[in-house]
């Protein structure tokens, strides 16, 4: 705890909170807290406002299972009652679009990891299920000509005409889930490792050429 105090520090929440779950640090000098009566509350420990209450949310009507942060993505996942929620960093506002849903046989959650780089958000369940969300999709894409392919999925890219409005003219499913794309005037081309598989575009093909 790196606070610049040589006394010992106690921090006190409302008691509306109801008894803390669980807290993580972040930033540089910041603890995000949960609680049975689902608070999230954000407090500093910096010397000059040691205990002052950033912020608090109130996401669920309940106890809260599990949270985490991911401070690469400037986001924080919280999960109660089957439901993981997200929540931006920056303004503390939940990303009502990006909710999570598991289903009623799943279980209880009972932990939240999100990888270094914010792209897969995994759930352990107490039915014993493990569960990977993707939370980013790779900014991959090639332009050649008037024409531009990009990644739109893990395992699909999307051919698009400029000149008519970013008009869709070919979708891709694709064998793997590629690091790199390339695109040419017939062919578009992913690669992962040593393995590269071509796509006749032109022709409306969705199957790659040996």
């Amino acid at each position: 705890m790196n606070i610049e105090t040589t006394h010992n520090v106690e921090i006190t929440f409302s008691s509306q909170y109801g008894k803390i779950i669980d807290y993580c640090w972040f930033g540089d000098g910041y603890i995000a807290a949960s609680f049975t009566n689902g608070v999230i509350s954000i407090i500093s420990t910096h010397k000059d406002e040691i205990g002052s209450e950033v912020q608090s949310l109130v996401l669920f009507n309940s106890t809260i299972e599990a949270m985490v942060m991911n401070e690469e993505l400037g986001k924080m996942a919280v999960a109660a009652h089957g439901v993981i929620k997200i929540v931006n960093m920056n303004d503390w506002s939940e990303v009502k679009n990006e909710e999570i849903n598991l289903s009623s046989s799943s279980g209880r959650i009972t932990s939240l990891v999100w990888t270094n780089d914010g792209q897969i958000l995994t759930c352990a369940t107490s039915n014993g299920g493990l569960y990977g969300f993707l939370m980013v999709i790779p900014g991959l894409c090639c332009a050649c000509d008037n024409h531009i392919a990009m990644l739109s999925t893990l395992s699909k890219v999307e051919i698009k005409n400029t000149e008519r409005n970013n008009m869709t003219v070919n979708n891709i499913n694709l064998e793997i889930e590629p690091a790199f794309i390339s695109l040419g005037k017939n062919h578009c081309a992913v690669g992962l490792n040593n393995n590269v598989c071509y796509y006749n575009w032109r022709e409306g093909s969705n199957s790659s050429l040996t």
